[in-house]
């Protein structure tokens, strides 16, 4: 799966995605890393570069992140590397809508949901 790493435009320091663990047309599973104990804006820029590899044929990899709403901590963000599902909710040609929840050792972390616009 890491081969799919490429399709993601964002580079380091920014780039939190390290493996891709799955992807279909519903949903990407990856690993994320953070330099630092991460931010609620870093997580949900992780969330929204994991859903570069769902597989929706309509979409670009390029895209901006628009909307944040519904964001919830759960549980306390006390390491650095975790997992996001993200997944997907509807599109209308390039408008997706997303949630995701960002977990470690099956504890929900945080969920959220985001909307991105493709170029």
């Amino acid at each position: 799966m890491d081969a799919l790493l490429p399709l993601l435009p964002h580079r380091p320091p920014v780039r939190f995605v390290k493996t891709v663990l799955a992807s279909n047309e519903q949903f990407s599973m990856t690993l994320v890393q953070f330099d630092t104990t991460p931010s609620l804006a870093m997580v949900v820029e992780a969330a929204a570069q994991s859903s570069v590899f769902i597989k929706i044929p309509t979409k670009s990899n390029i895209g901006m992140l628009v909307v944040m709403k519904n964001i919830k901590y759960h549980e306390p963000l006390l390491k650095e590397t975790y997992q996001i599902k993200t997944e997907l909710l509807h599109y209308l040609d390039q408008y997706f809508m997303f949630k995701f929840t960002l977990f470690d050792e099956n504890k929900k972390n945080v969920t959220g949901e985001f909307n991105i616009v493709g170029q």
